[in-house]
């Protein structure tokens, strides 16, 4: 099946930017036990299908890389969304304390230890050398001598003659001196008077120090065996646990804007009944290119059912022609100059907002014009290089690679004056986000601000391109000259 690039933009681009559509629904009708399939690019694999029962099965799901958030469903609806917060139970009662366990018993006293042999006396040490006796101390001082007397001085008598000198005696004979035993010490006395303290003698020297006794120590006792150790006593509760902390759940994110919806083919003119025995169903023909919505044509009436035929199967019909597109609403510049064919107007995040005009150029770009001229850029523009330079990235909304978007996207940098759109698209005319190389540097407002900072997002890598290449007339004070002109 071929894929028209309107369905594609209409299908995937307005997701990155949550643009509105005023548009009928889609309408897919399978004949009777008919399924709703849609396929791959080759036509073999059936990506998407749904039976008459309302089943729907995603065959590309078990293959898929696992998310980190649960999809819940209405269960009037079917309407698929984010899970509610999963909400905790009570915390469970504290358990009971366990008893005290018994105290363990004294372990034994250990046996006291043998007493160590004594020692032997040391030996007793030499007598000192007696001090020198001390210095004499100083004579008293003399009395006063008494008043001289008066009378006169007799004559000096004569000297007589020294007498001669005696022979001196012999030595006697020196007696043995025998030591008589120790008299019983007599009683003390009563303690005389304390004489008057003398002059202090000058200290006679030091006398030398004895040698010190060599006494041996005597041998330590034996160490007394160590007692018994006691047994442990059994571990006593556990303290009670404290209370649970009352943590506050945050707040539930804003819900993300729903996608455009696609534009509805013009129905075809219901067949009558054919009266004969229902043929067998033939295969399904290949889609016709969907066109812009045209005006829906009156249903015509509803036949009668013929009575059921008993003949052979008919052959299969050939398919109608596909229907022609709607040449649609074309918005135009200042000057005339036709810009494109008007899908959609609002601005991305105000549904109620009719300052942007969501158009389809010539050369089959999606692009958001703004009343005042400007081209619309609604997310962040990532830089590999610091001040808003070097390789330029649209931002993918996620951390993870992988995501695809319409790849004739038109952004437009304010702080560059400079169009893009997304580089390396696929066959089927879509962009994957990547990992930047190098890392980013810098970052653009959708106002035009740019700050030096490390974004974490993947990214789309934009190319540079013209005003002419995405099939509007060249820039001029602003990117689209205004007033802008409607049908």
């Amino acid at each position: 099946m071929q894929r028209h690039p309107l369905a594609l933009a209409l299908s995937t681009a307005f997701a990155l930017q949550g643009g509105n559509l005023f548009a009928a629904d889609v309408e897919i009708t399978p004949p009777p036990a008919g399924n709703v399939v849609i396929k791959d690019s080759t036509g073999a694999i059936a990506r998407f299908v749904v039976d008459p029962s309302g089943a729907v099965s995603i065959s590309g799901l078990p293959s898929a890389a696992q998310e980190n958030s649960p999809v819940c469903f209405n269960t009037s609806t079917g309407q698929l969304g984010t899970c509610p917060p999963l909400v905790a139970g009570p915390t469970g009662a504290t358990g009971v304390m366990g008893n005290t366990g018994p105290t363990g018993s004294t372990g034994a006293i250990g046996a006291t230890g043998f007493q160590g042999i004594q020692g032997s006396a040391g030996v007793t040490g030499v007598t000192g050398i007696t001090g020198v006796t001390g210095a004499t101390g100083a004579t008293g001082l003399s009395g006063v001598t008494g008043a001289t007397g008066v009378g006169a001085t007799g004559a000096t008598g004569v000297i007589g003659n020294t007498g001669a000198t005696g022979s001196i005696g012999a030595t006697g004979v020196t007696g043995a001196s025998v030591t008589g035993a120790t008299g019983f010490t007599g009683a003390t006395g009563p303690t005389g008077s304390v004489g008057a303290t003398g002059n202090t003698g000058s200290i006679g020297l030091t006398g030398a120090t004895g040698a010190t006794g060599a006494g041996v120590t005597g041998a330590t006792g034996v160490t007394g065996s160590t007692g018994t150790v006691g047994n442990t006593g059994n571990t006593g509760p556990s303290g009670a646990t404290g209370a649970t902390g009352a943590g506050v759940t945050g707040a539930t994110g804003s819900t993300g804007f729903t996608g455009a919806t696609g534009v509805t083919g013009s129905t075809g003119a219901t067949g009558a009944t054919g009266a004969g025995v229902a043929g067998i169903t033939g295969a399904t023909g290949p889609n016709g290119l969907t066109g812009v919505t045209g005006a829906t044509g009156s249903t015509g009436a509803i036949g009668s059912t013929g009575a059921t035929g008993v003949g052979t199967a008919g052959a299969t019909g050939a398919t109608g022609a596909a229907g022609t597109a709607s040449a649609g609403a074309l918005l135009r510049d200042s000057a005339g100059a036709a810009l494109g064919t008007i899908l959609t107007m609002g601005t991305p995040g105000s549904p109620g907002s009719t300052n942007t005009m969501w158009v389809y150029t010539s050369t089959k770009h999606l692009v958001g014009i703004t009343l005042a001229g400007a081209i619309t850029t609604t997310s962040p523009l990532y830089y590999t290089g610091l001040n808003c330079t070097g390789n330029a990235y649209l931002n993918s909304g996620s951390a993870t690679a992988g995501a695809t978007t319409y790849a004739k996207n038109v952004l437009y940098s304010q702080k560059n004056s400079q169009v893009y759109t997304l580089a390396n698209a696929n066959a089927n005319g879509q962009a994957t986000s990547v990992a930047p190389t190098p890392a980013y540097q810098s970052q653009e407002s959708g106002v035009g601000v740019c700050t030096n900072t490390v974004p974490t997002n993947a990214g789309f890598l934009m190319t540079a391109v013209t005003m002419a290449t995405i099939g509007l007339p060249a820039a001029g004070t602003t990117p689209v000259a205004v007033p802008l002109q409607f049908p």
